[in-house]
Order: structure tokens, then sequence, then C-alpha cells
């Protein structure tokens, strides 16, 4: 998988343009990831994910895969260097928002939407709607990324008090049993 500008040596986008192999790499990966559970909606000009499945649903329960908006930019444009959306304005422009303290800015464009639902598994913004009404995904920076985590293990961190609970209101019973046993 290539990404087409880094091939088209009349590209004006030099400094968008991956300078080590490890950053092609690394975008390349991303694009893959993000490739496997996103799709572009053409009729509604949706960025949309794709439907999860049954394990897929299970699994988010507890971990929800997230994706950085710089993902979502390489993998938009790997799909327009590919011709399978060039008849549709590009979804997302970056880098000359006017939002003040962030070096990297991304903005949807061309009457492209991301769904509310899906918005919650895109990290690492700011994300601006078309017109710069509003920040939909926000940058993550310092406690937020701690509070990110912290809300990705609550499930299993509940889970864990209560089994904890259970054994500590049900030791002496659950030690009987233990000694029958062994």
């Amino acid at each position: 998988m290539k990404i087409c500008s880094l091939l088209n040596p009349l590209d004006s986008t030099i400094a968008n343009r991956p300078q080590t192999p490890d950053h092609l790499r690394t975008i390349e990966k991303l694009v893959a990831e993000f490739e496997a559970s996103w799709y572009l909606d053409g009729a509604t000009k949706e960025v949309r994910r794709k439907p999860l499945s049954l394990w897929q649903t299970l699994k988010n329960v507890f971990w929800k895969k997230r994706y950085s908006v710089f993902a979502l930019y390489h993998w938009a444009k790997h799909k327009w260097c590919l011709n399978e959306f060039n008849c549709y304005h590009f979804p997302i422009d970056h880098d000359n928002t006017p939002i003040k303290g962030f070096p990297m800015k991304y903005e949807l464009q061309g009457g492209w939407s991301i769904p509310q639902d899906d918005l919650k598994y895109l990290i690492k913004g700011p994300l601006a709607s078309e017109g710069l009404h509003e920040i939909l995904v926000p940058a993550a920076m310092g406690w937020q990324r701690a509070w990110l985590f912290i809300r990705q293990f609550s499930a299993v961190i509940v889970a864990l008090l209560g089994v904890v609970g259970a054994a500590v209101r049900w030791w002496p019973e659950l030690s009987g049993l233990y000694a029958v046993v062994f």
C-alpha cells in the first residue's frame, strides 16, 4: 500500500510528506487499521464505522479501539489516491484552520460529516466541523489523556471490585469450601 503523494514529484505539499521510512510505515499501518473499521458513505457524505461483529461488540464493552484524527486524514487521503471517491470534495482539511494553540488542526469540509455515535472513537484532535462552528474531537492533553485511560479501564475495575467485594462478603463460606475441596 503506497500513499500517492509520496510518489508524485509534482505534489506541492512537501511539508506534509513523511520524512523517514519509519514515518511512512507508521502511516501505512494507521491507514490499514482505519480501513478495517471505517468506511465512506458517498450517498450521505458521511465517514462511518463499519458494523461490528458480536465479538467486536463484546470487546468494545471493555476496551474501545480509538483512532487518531491523524489516521482519519491519511486514510481519506489514501481513498482519494485510489480514485474511489474523486467525484466528491476531499472531506478533511488540515493545518490552516484558525484554532490557536495547536500545531496541527483538522476541519471537515465539502459537506462531509461524522455521526455523533462514531465521534467517540476518534481522539487526538482538534477536529472542527465545517466552517469551524464547533470542535467535534478535542485535543487530548495532559489530564484529559489520564481521564481517557481511566474511562477505558472503568468496566474492568468495576468488575474486579465486584469480585473482591463478593469474596470479602462470603469469605467464611469460601474458605470452608476451599478446605473441603483441597
